[in-house]
């Protein structure tokens, strides 16, 4: 009996601080996201108060309060994305180093051609390569078949 007493105490607890949690759980989008329907309906309030002055006022205030909140939520998804934009970023000056190098190893080989005057046709190197790699082929098959 004194242990369930004490069990309705932690649930009686748990469903205080449930209640207590509730009100601030609202995250800071659903805040703004709330803050900029109230500053609609009371723009448009103030819209249909023409004839006073400080509603007039009010719904400019509530036009330049929109307008800042727009562009925090701009910030804010900015925010967001900057770490991922910093990774690809970041690939991306790998990426550029690593043609940066081949390029300037490439360059040169094409210079030590240039200085050596080797006179390369290309179609006969290919031609030559594939030859090469249809004979290897071959012997492949040749050995498969002796085994």
């Amino acid at each position: 009996m004194n242990q369930d007493h004490g069990n309705r105490q932690v649930h009686a607890s748990d469903q205080q601080n449930a209640a207590q949690q509730t009100p601030d759980n609202h995250t800071t989008k659903e805040k703004m996201a709330q803050l900029f329907e109230t500053l609609e309906v009371l723009e448009g309030f103030c819209k249909e108060q023409k004839e006073k002055e400080w509603p007039r006022r009010l719904g400019v205030l509530c036009s330049v309060t929109k307008a800042l909140l727009q562009r925090e939520k701009g910030v804010a998804k900015l925010k967001e994305e900057n770490p991922r934009l910093e990774h690809d970023n970041h690939r991306l000056k790998n990426d550029n180093q690593r043609l940066e190098d081949e390029n300037r190893r490439l360059w040169k080989l094409v210079e030590v051609i240039r200085d050596d005057e080797i006179d390369i046709n290309f179609p006969t190197l290919f031609e030559e390569f594939a030859y090469g790699e249809a004979l290897h082929e071959l012997e492949e098959l040749e050995e498969a078949q002796l085994k």
